[in-house]
């Protein structure tokens, strides 16, 4: 199981299907719950609601992060 920690503006993809998400999508960090440990609150790209993913269900996407909501 990947434990990576990742950062408000982080590039994600899903590694799991679940709902609407789809494995391989991609979408940008924008909350950590502090009171869940390795648990965040992703925006996926096509204007999806955000969503609340543990980290393991997660991998870093070695792009331009995002800055300034």
């Amino acid at each position: 199981m990947d434990t990576a920690h990742f950062q408000e503006g982080d590039r994600v993809r899903s590694q799991v299907t679940r709902m609407y998400i789809k494995a391989g999508m991609i979408g940008t960090v924008r909350r950590l719950f502090l009171s869940v440990d390795h648990t965040y609150d992703v925006v996926f790209d096509r204007n999806n609601p955000p969503v609340a993913m543990r980290g393991y269900e997660l991998e870093r996407v070695e792009l331009e992060r995002e800055v300034g909501f």
